[in-house]
Parts: C-alpha cells; sequence; structure tokens
C-alpha cells in the first residue's frame, strides 16, 4: 500500500490507475513527436478521443456498480443516478452528433466530484478519491493539449 494523506491506495489499484493513464499520455507524446504511430492513421487526437469515453464510461460503471451494493434502496438509486452524471455529456454527445472535446472534458470534471459524493456516502473507499481524481486530472491534461 501507498502510504500518503488520507487512507492508503492498495498497490494493485494504484499500478492498474497508473496504468489507465497510458494512452493518453502516448498521445500527447505521439502528437509531439510522431514516433510512434498507429496502424491505418489512427492518430493520437482519435486515440485521446476514443479513449477518454471508454474511460469516463468505465468510471461511471464502477461507480454504477459501487452504488448496487448500497444495503438502502434510496442509496441504490441515488447512487446510480449519480454515476450517470460523468457519462451523460457524452451520451449527449453521441446522440446529437455533437463533437465529443467538450462533453469528455466535462466528464473528466464529473467524475471526481461524484466520487467524492459516493466516498462522503460510505459507497466507496476513502482512497478512491485520490486514486480517480488523479487518474481524471492526468487524462484531462492530456486531452486539453489537444484544443
Amino acid at each position: 500500500m501507498i502510504r500518503a494523506a488520507g487512507p492508503p491506495i492498495p498497490r494493485t489499484a494504484l499500478i492498474v490507475g497508473l496504468c489507465a493513464v497510458i494512452p493518453p499520455v502516448w498521445a500527447v507524446l505521439n502528437a509531439q513527436s510522431g514516433a510512434m504511430p498507429l496502424p491505418g492513421g489512427l492518430g493520437p487526437e482519435r486515440v485521446i478521443l476514443a479513449y477518454t469515453a471508454l474511460l469516463v464510461c468505465f468510471m461511471g460503471g464502477a461507480l454504477w456498480g459501487q452504488s448496487a451494493r448500497a444495503s438502502r434502496p434510496s442509496d441504490q438509486i441515488s447512487g446510480a443516478v449519480a454515476a450517470i452524471c460523468p457519462v451523460a455529456p457524452v451520451l449527449f454527445a453521441g446522440i446529437f452528433g455533437w463533437p465529443l472535446f467538450w462533453p469528455l472534458m466535462a466528464g473528466l470534471v464529473i467524475v471526481p466530484a461524484v466520487d467524492a459524493l459516493m466516498v462522503w456516502r460510505a459507497a466507496v473507499p476513502g482512497w478512491w478519491v485520490k486514486l480517480r481524481g488523479a487518474m481524471s486530472l492526468i487524462t484531462l491534461v492530456c486531452l486539453a493539449y489537444f484544443r
């Protein structure tokens, strides 16, 4: 376990979290150098947009799963509604054909806020916000590089 202010982040969660930010960091490094292209002309901007959409949806889904474990039905419902909040901007962008950049930025900002709510309600462990907040921030900064 890694020790810092607040509850420690389990080592496995930290390793998986660090691996989760490899694609956005790769996208920025590749955009700067062009040294690591993907086959089929898949450029770094398309990679980061697709990956960030996947990440935001995964983070919302993980919150949904955590809220389903709540003992009170009202906590399950409110947790599920809160879990949809980070995904909603991305979903609406997809439905209405809007560009994904700003909805993804919104989703990455909403994730830590919803995580903090879930920690406050004791639906997730205290280290959850530290790990996912850092992942969201790194991905947000990498995504902002493309605008």
